[in-house]
Formats: C-alpha cells, sequence, structure tokens
C-alpha cells in the first residue's frame, strides 16, 4: 500500500506538472478504518520525491460516537489513531445519547487532550473541519501556539489523572495504559544534544511514544522551533518568526507535550537530563 501510494502522489505531481490536470493545492488521503497512521505518516516523511513537494497538514480521526468503547476494547489501532490525530470527528452523534456523548468526549480527552473534537451530526462536516490542521491560523496565517501544544490542557488531564486511582480502569482495555504529560525546561537546549536525546528515545521506545509536540528554546537562536514526532518518525522541525507574545509561552522557556502508552514519564526525563542536561520545571513554574 505504501509503494501504491508515493507511486500515486508522484504520478499526480507529474501529471499536473505537464498540464492533465489542474493544479492541486490539497490531498486527502482516506484510510481503512483499522490502518495505523505511522506507517502511512512514515512513508510520507522518507519518500524524498514526495516528502520534496508535499506537506503533511495533519491527521483526522473519526470516532464512532456510538460504539467507540467496544471498538478501543477490541483494537489497539483506535488508540493509536486517537493519539496521533490533530482533529477528532465524532460521527452520529444525532444517534448518541447525551451519557454516551459525554462518556465518549471524557475518553477523547484523556487519550489526546490537544485535539480539537467536533461533533458531527447526521453526516455533515465543514471541509473546514478537514483541513488546517496544523499549527497556523488559516484566517490570520499566525502561529496558534496554544490552541496546538495545548500544554494547559494535558497538564489539566495530568492533574484529574493523579486524583483518581488507576485500578478503577480496566486493564484489559487497549487505551487503559495510554496516557499524556508535559515537560516544561528553563533553559535554552543544545539542538544536537536534544535531536539525540529525541532519536534515541524513538529508537529504543518508538512503539510506545505516540506523538511529541514541542515549542523550543535553541541555544544561539534567537526564533523558536518546533517539533513533532509520531511514533519513530520525527518531522523536520519548523522555525517561527517571533516568540508568541502570549503568556506563558512569552517567558520562551521550552515546552514538550508527550502521548505514550506504558512508558513511565521519569524515563523521558532521564533521557534528557542525561543528553541535555535538562530537568523539567513544569510544576515549579505553576507555583512560582
Amino acid at each position: 500500500m505504501r509503494g501504491d501510494l508515493t507511486r500515486s502522489l508522484t504520478e499526480l505531481f507529474m501529471r499536473c506538472m505537464r498540464r492533465e490536470l489542474k493544479p492541486i493545492s490539497r490531498v486527502i488521503i482516506e484510510t481503512t478504518g483499522l490502518a495505523d497512521p505511522a506507517p502511512v505518516i512514515y512513508t510520507l516523511m522518507e519518500d524524498f520525491f514526495v516528502a520534496d513537494r508535499f506537506r503533511i497538514d495533519g491527521v483526522v480521526t473519526v470516532v464512532d460516537a456510538t460504539h467507540l468503547m467496544q471498538q478501543l476494547s477490541a483494537h489497539a489501532e483506535p488508540v493509536k489513531q486517537i493519539a496521533m490525530a490533530d482533529r477528532l470527528l465524532l460521527s452520529k452523534c444525532d444517534l448518541a445519547t447525551p451519557e454516551q456523548l459525554a462518556n465518549v468526549s471524557r475518553t477523547l480527552t484523556r487519550l489526546n487532550p490537544s485535539a480539537a473534537q467536533i461533533f458531527v451530526r447526521h453526516g455533515e462536516v465543514a471541509v473546514a473541519s478537514l483541513t488546517h490542521c496544523g499549527l497556523y491560523d488559516p484566517g490570520s496565517k499566525t502561529p496558534d501556539v496554544a490552541g496546538w501544544l495545548a500544554e494547559e490542557k494535558v497538564r489539566e488531564e495530568q492533574r484529574k489523572t493523579h486524583g483518581h486511582h488507576h485500578h478503577e480502569h480496566d486493564v484489559n482495555r487497549h487505551d487503559a495504559h495510554v496516557y499524556s504529560f508535559a515537560l516544561t525546561f528553563d533553559q535554552p537546549l543544545q539542538w544536537v544534544f536534544f535531536a539525540d536525546a529525541v532519536a534515541t528515545l524513538l529508537d529504543t521506545m518508538g512503539d510506545r511514544i505516540l506523538r511529541i509536540k514541542g515549542l523550543l528554546n535553541v541555544v544561539g537562536d534567537t526564533k523558536p522551533r518546533v517539533v513533532q514526532c509520531v511514533q519513530h518518525v520525527m518531522y523536520p522541525y519548523l522555525p517561527l518568526d517571533d516568540w508568541p507574545a502570549e503568556a506563558p509561552y512569552n517567558d520562551r522557556r521550552s515546552r514538550l507535550v508527550f502521548i505514550v502508552r506504558d512508558l513511565p514519564q521519569s524515563m523521558i526525563e532521564q533521557a534528557f537530563a542525561m543528553f541535555c542536561d535538562a530537568r523539567d520545571v513544569g510544576e515549579i513554574a505553576k507555583t512560582c
């Protein structure tokens, strides 16, 4: 399938170049219901011809509001699809009860606090729900760091999780072992050491690291860098024109958000302490 995908995108581009087709501004790839998004993303990133000519906008996952809990119990793929999503479309909301919707929404927030949830009724979806999934606001063209990183949502969900007993969850469910957390580093980071730390984590634990998002203060660079990873794949970093003016991002701290499965936060923290001599100050920052 991945070979077919790269060949199709290459052929599409060449046909546009030969003016056999009108110029194309966007491609939507719809996978099967139980597809793992990671290999598709990896293919788009690793094929040199495709990666030079197409940019990943984001991942949109459709969630059946009437059957989510059964799907999470039966299959591992829906958990990945939710954790890797930039947008979550809740379908069949007109057929679900208010209690079902509330339960589904809470579950999705726990699995991926930073993804926007869009409630779909009677199958009607605005085109805008499927596009402009990334960092930039399509109207202003300026980066919406707070909305994209959603660090506060992640920390709030982290506080809720710590306030409940883990043994209350059904350990047989595939989503019972997935959680998110945020790290904050005070000092600017050496890019080479940071890249080594992330590469080591992805090489050794990539199957348990579902998603990484980050805003970095890099030594020798006055502008912030945006990083993003999906399992074993690290996207090319994106430099922003300037630091966000709004708090708390104007303090120029480096911030990372993780979604992981069966991976202690302490192991991630140890990697950055070892490679970058950087330690999380998130909780300190909240109390100062």
